[in-house]
């Protein structure tokens, strides 16, 4: 077995300055010089670039811009923002507060490691008929208190349908000139489904725009705790400016013991 002497990268190329070989005088991304990036891009298009390779179309720029916006602040009844702010009102170092969400934020229920495996359900079943994938899931679909998946990135949220990521699939629909794409295609799966309360998740819905811009199942579940990043920050930085008895104190008589 032989080891390459140095890492190598497709991504990034620096060119050393004359005095010092550590030292970048340029750099490039994707052959792209980073100053003029700086100059003519957006960072929608620059961070696009950095994870395809290539510069978006007005299309994928819309895709990747709303859900960004759709994912900035998961709130604090979400488990990673919940994560932050606990560490934050702990009075725990600051540098720790975004890493500690983030750990959440990977987690199999609605976080990175969901979406990874929704987008490989979509992947799996795209060249079938939704209609039909949906009747097959809904008849194997066991029941548990509030966050029952239908599959994975779809169910229930608390119970009842994800308005608020319903309502952001019917905005993506109505923008979305692609026919035969992965959003197209969990529509029509989440239709069949929604009348017994199982709809998009915000982890689906991330699956199937990042699919719909060529972005790979391991790549996309680390996208996903980039994206919900500044939420997490914000919720745990506001708590670290209060006492540690703002936050809610469950009393003894309240665990259940089994």
């Amino acid at each position: 077995m032989k080891f390459n002497n140095k890492f190598t990268t497709k991504i990034w190329k620096e060119i050393p300055s004359d005095q010092n070989p550590y030292v970048p005088k340029a750099t490039r991304l994707y052959g792209y010089d980073t100053f003029e990036l700086l100059k003519k891009k957006s960072f929608i298009d620059v961070i696009f670039l950095l994870m395809l390779g290539d510069l978006p179309t007005k299309h994928q720029t819309f895709l990747l811009e709303k859900l960004m916006i759709f994912l900035l602040n998961p709130g604090p009844r979400d488990v990673a923002c919940r994560a932050g702010m606990t560490a934050g009102i702990s009075k725990s170092l600051s540098t720790n507060l975004l890493p500690i969400g983030l750990m959440a934020a990977g987690g199999k229920v609605g976080g990175g490691a969901e979406v990874e495996e929704a987008m490989q359900f979509l992947i799996k079943h795209h060249n079938e008929c939704p209609e039909k994938t949906s009747d097959h899931y809904l008849n194997q679909v066991e029941e548990n208190e509030g966050q029952t998946r239908i599959a994975p990135g779809f169910g229930k949220y608390y119970g009842s349908l994800d308005i608020l990521a319903m309502r952001f699939a019917e905005l993506l629909m109505a923008n979305n000139p692609t026919q035969d794409g992965y959003i197209k295609w969990a529509h029509h799966f989440v239709e069949q489904s929604s009348e017994y309360d199982y709809g998009w998740l915000k982890t689906g819905i991330s699956a199937a725009v990042f699919l719909d811009l060529n972005i790979r199942p391991r790549e996309g579940s680390g996208l996903y705790q980039l994206l919900v990043a500044p939420g997490i920050l914000a919720h745990a930085m506001e708590q670290t400016h209060h006492p540690i008895t703002a936050m809610p104190f469950v009393s003894d008589e309240d665990y259940t013991i089994e």
